[in-house]
């Protein structure tokens, strides 16, 4: 079988294999890649859809006995989408002859775990132990925040940024600012490895920033005044796609008014309202 033709089968076997989960239905429509602004969304269900996923080694696809425990080592609240090679001999043993019973299990298997399930090229993450714990705590932001980022996808109004030790800052326009970010240093937490954020103007002058070990400092980018000052700063989270505030935060918290402060020992959420 040509190249080609094989990544395209298993490009339609993905699109297919995410409604593993879900029960059959004639009338729902097959998850599909939408325009939307200036982002090509993945629409599931008939709505957008957040891929969290967590990618099976290329070995683990070998059999079912082998894949079975791994995939229901994923199911958990902030996993939503398991990632599996499934090799081509695997599906055609012998020329002509296919074979589909690891596929189906694999769905089968996915659909018990409440796990979406993806074919594709294979790299692997089970194994990491530590990079699975970081992986699940942001996942775990990220999860609360899906709605506010499917939202406003291709609009113009979000960004993220990593930092490490050879790049300890950067500038990133979100919607009408420029953001200043830089790596948080304070004595009561430490200083995370790869500090990042994810940022989102949700109106005029007031934004979500997620994120952990940055600080942030808003220019405006419009007509009027250059500088932005921090009207307030909540620390919370979202419930069911809806804000719910903690803490108000000030003094130190955000830099005497100059800016955001994201601790580096875990990940915050942070509803921001500016003024100029």
């Amino acid at each position: 079988m040509k190249l080609g033709t094989l990544h395209g089968f298993m490009l339609l076997c993905s699109l297919a294999l995410l409604q593993a989960h879900a029960q059959t239905n004639s009338a729902s429509a097959i998850p599909h890649l939408e325009t939307r602004g200036t982002a090509t969304q993945l629409i599931v269900d008939g709505k957008p859809f957040l891929v969290l996923g967590a990618e099976m080694h290329n070995s683990s696809t070998c059999s079912l006995p082998y894949a079975e425990p791994v995939l229901a080592g994923y199911s958990s609240p902030h996993v939503n989408t398991a990632l599996a090679a499934v090799t081509w001999e695997m599906l055609e043993p012998e020329e002509g002859k296919f074979d589909y019973s690891l596929v189906d299990g694999l769905i089968q298997e996915a659909r018990r775990d409440k796990l979406r399930l993806i074919l594709l090229s294979p790299l692997g993450s089970e194994s990491a132990p530590a990079t699975a714990v970081e992986v699940g705590k942001s996942y775990e932001v990220l999860a609360q925040m899906a709605p506010v980022i499917l939202a406003n996808q291709g609009k113009g109004v979000m960004g993220g940024v990593v930092l490490d030790k050879d790049h300890p800052a950067q500038k990133l326009r979100v919607g009408d600012y420029t953001l200043d970010i830089g790596v948080a240093r304070h004595w009561s937490f430490a200083t995370p490895e790869f500090p990042a954020g994810i940022f989102i103007q949700t109106g005029p002058d007031e934004f979500i920033v997620a994120g952990r070990g940055i600080t942030v400092g808003f220019t405006p980018n419009t007509p009027g005044a250059p500088i932005a000052g921090l009207a307030r700063v909540d620390d919370g989270t979202f419930v069911n796609g809806s804000w719910v505030a903690g803490r108000r935060l000030n003094g130190d918290e955000i830099l005497s008014g100059k800016g955001l402060r994201l601790r580096g020992d875990y990940y915050m959420i942070q509803r921001v309202k500016l003024y100029r």
